[in-house]
């Protein structure tokens, strides 16, 4: 899935509140947090379970999976967006307004 662009807030430097952000993903119908997966600790070589960031989210209609709003992993409280175009630009400039914010395209 390619990158579509940025959920941010324009002006404020104290940016999108993650908790916010978190509260919308568990009550949207068309997002779901990333689950868990199993893997193998590359230290100690034993099994253990990878959590998701809280503010990782995949974006779902008809069941299946068309992209995914993440918290940017710099921390600098902006939403990246990937996916289909066409199916996740309308759910993310929704999440946008619902956190106050303004969902913009990644310039190609």
């Amino acid at each position: 899935m390619g990158d579509i662009g940025i959920i941010s807030v324009v002006g404020d430097p104290a940016g999108i509140d993650l908790d916010e952000w978190i509260k919308i993903i568990a009550a949207h119908p068309n997002l779901e947090r990333l689950p868990s997966v199993e893997g193998i600790n590359p230290f100690t070589r034993a099994p253990m379970t990878f959590k998701g960031h809280p503010g990782e989210a995949n974006v779902i209609i008809d069941g299946k999976i068309v992209g995914t709003l993440e918290w940017a992993p710099d921390d600098s409280q902006r939403i990246l967006v990937s996916g289909d175009p066409a199916r996740v630009n309308a759910i993310a400039t929704e999440v946008a307004a619902k956190l106050g914010a303004v969902f913009s395209l990644t310039e190609a």
